[in-house]
């Protein structure tokens, strides 16, 4: 019994931002954003400028650049939240909502429904800019600005430490252990990459409130985490950050206290595997704080947020919108997850199975395209530049090649004959 393996690493070409349309609504910052499957979603925030809190949310759908508004948020977001997603749902919590100062309100969106629903409450204390991430099938949100009462950030303001694990099966918040190294901070970064959480950056009340870029690794599965190389650029706040693949990425922010240092463009990428920052081609769009940002597929998208002028001018809204291309293709990724998945044909009886993979060499799920001993794949490539692999069939017999457009789920979309002659084939 003969199987094979079909698949292909990753190569670059790119490290470039490129400006898409303008993100739905107006200009705000402090937004929230998150991708599920092949879809963006931004909403929220507040604009400053004339007082406004937003409640409209927006999916972003990268093949056509449009975005399309979606349900309502059920209350108006005034920014500082926490944003995952979980099983193909969106998660948005923690933060000040309607204008009020900090809460432990916690919201779930179903893309099917484009329903948004309330769930349990947020396990520690109301806080807002606190940091999370998924991993595994869990949601975790920790650090933070605690409410500090009295409208005044600069007294009775307990910036905190603890850090928390939502079961959306249960519907459950567990306290697992505080943040690395027991350094209490809020406006950091959070992320995951494969079946790991990082947190980094942000500003700390150790000694005195100060900035920082100590970068730090969660492990769900011991509860414990492990301090990593630093960030590579210089110490901020209010920055973004997002994973592609298995690589991390940090930009934008601000080096000074309350806003008050230089807004900046750098933009890093890191790799667990190596445990380095990379400094990638600046973004885009310019300086700013604050800004909403995601990833799809092999692409990562940043925009909106705030530019704040040093010097005493006026602070600058922003609305626009940026995709970046960080340099890489992972071939034969069949659900945009930035992960290669690998096809298996057995040919004894021409069974060809589509496996879906994790970023730990395990297979998440498998789909059987096609049993006829009479076709085989010829290539794979994204020949409609949806980020989602196709694949080309070849019958020996008779020389007709087919071209499969496919969908994330591995299922076909349509299908497309391109040649039918058996002096001809196709070279990879």
């Amino acid at each position: 019994m003969l199987f094979y393996c079909l698949i292909s690493p990753e190569f670059g070409f790119a490290d470039t931002w490129t400006q898409k349309a303008d993100i739905g609504g107006t200009q705000r910052l402090v937004a929230f954003g998150f991708s599920i499957a092949d879809k963006g979603y931004a909403g929220g925030g507040i604009d400053h400028s004339n007082g406004m809190h937003f409640k409209d949310f927006w999916e972003y759908n990268p093949v056509t650049g449009i975005w399309t508004q979606k349900a309502d948020l059920p209350i108006n977001m005034s920014g500082g939240h926490v944003s995952f997603v979980i099983n193909n749902k969106g998660y948005i919590g923690t933060g000040a909502f309607g204008g009020s100062s900090e809460t432990k309100l916690f919201l779930e969106y179903d893309p099917t429904l484009n329903e948004w629903s309330r769930k349990a409450d947020f396990g520690g204390t109301a806080r807002t800019f606190a940091s999370g991430f998924a991993v595994a099938g869990k949601g975790y949100i920790g650090t933070g600005w605690g409410d500090y009462g009295n409208n005044d950030p600069y007294n009775q303001n307990p910036i905190l430490k603890d850090f928390w694990e939502y079961d959306p099966s249960t519907d459950t918040w567990t306290k697992k252990a505080d943040f690395g190294g027991g350094i209490a901070r809020d406006d950091a970064v959070g992320f995951s990459i494969g079946n790991k959480g990082y947190i980094g950056t942000g500003y700390s009340e150790d000694s005195e409130e100060t900035l920082k870029k100590d970068f730090w690794e969660y492990d769900p599965t011991t509860d414990t985490w492990t301090r990593k190389a630093d960030f590579a650029g210089t110490a901020r706040g209010l920055a973004i950050g997002f994973s592609i693949g298995n690589k991390g990425y940090i930009g934008t922010g601000d080096d000074g206290i309350d806003e008050m240092g230089i807004n900046e463009t750098d933009f890093w990428e890191y790799d667990p595997a190596t445990d380095i920052w990379t400094q990638r081609a600046d973004f885009g769009g310019g300086a700013r704080i604050m800004p909403v940002g995601f990833s799809i597929g092999n692409k990562g998208y940043l925009g909106m947020g705030m530019v704040y002028d040093p010097n005493g001018g006026p602070m600058t809204y922003k609305q626009d919108f940026w995709e970046y291309d960080p340099g890489f293709v992972v071939k034969n990724d069949f659900n945009k997850d930035g992960i290669s998945d690998i096809l298996w044909r057995k040919d004894s009886t021409g069974q060809v199975v589509l496996w879906f993979m994790n970023s730990d060499g395990t297979r998440s799920s498998y789909k059987t395209l096609l049993t006829d001993v009479n076709w085989t794949i010829a290539e794979t490539g994204d020949f409609n530049k949806d980020g989602i692999s196709d694949i080309l069939w070849r019958k020996d017999s008779t020389g007709q090649v087919v071209l499969w457009f496919m969908n994330s789920d591995g299922t076909r979309s349509n299908y497309k004959t391109l040649l039918t002659d058996v002096n001809w084939t196709v070279v990879p």
